[in-house]
């Protein structure tokens, strides 16, 4: 039997049971204190964002802010979702720059609470994940702006 990943390891907090994608499963509850090292343990492309970095869940057609984000354990491994994971959202392989979200989405509710929650920052520390997301995805979804700097088609 191979090795588990340390990603795939239990991880040391409280869960509780929930439905998710028709099954039955486990939710950690992670002290907002661990949420950072939870994130830079479980994110599985680099760079690893900032909690106050904003994504969208291509599956939910919703903004958030990273550190919303939740961890479910089924079939002995863990799997970082967006907070829209339960009415539809996506895992981390469907968060994408913010900049893709449609140009009429509404980000005035998204607030963010502290340093690094990317205030004032102009969307500049996204730069490396746009080109990475676009690699990743092969482009924006079908009628967002394509990210800049990217490379291919």
């Amino acid at each position: 039997m191979p090795a588990k990943l340390n990603r795939d390891i239990r991880l040391p907090f409280r869960t509780r049971t929930v439905e998710l994608f028709g099954r039955t499963v486990e939710e950690y509850s992670i002290p907002e204190v661990m949420k950072g090292p939870v994130l830079d343990l479980l994110y599985p492309f680099r760079p690893v964002p900032r909690l106050g970095d904003v994504r969208y869940d291509l599956h939910a057609g919703r903004l958030f802010v990273v550190r919303e984000f939740r961890v479910f354990r089924d079939m002995e491994m863990n799997f970082l979702a967006s907070p829209y994971s339960a009415s539809g959202g996506g895992l981390v392989i469907d968060w994408a720059p913010a900049d893709w979200a449609p140009d009429e989405y509404d980000s005035s509710r998204l607030k963010g609470d502290g340093p690094g929650d990317g205030e004032g920052q102009g969307g500049s520390r996204l730069d490396g994940v746009r080109e990475a997301a676009a690699l990743c995805y092969g482009g924006p979804p079908h009628g967002a702006a394509k990210p800049q700097g990217s490379r291919g088609a």
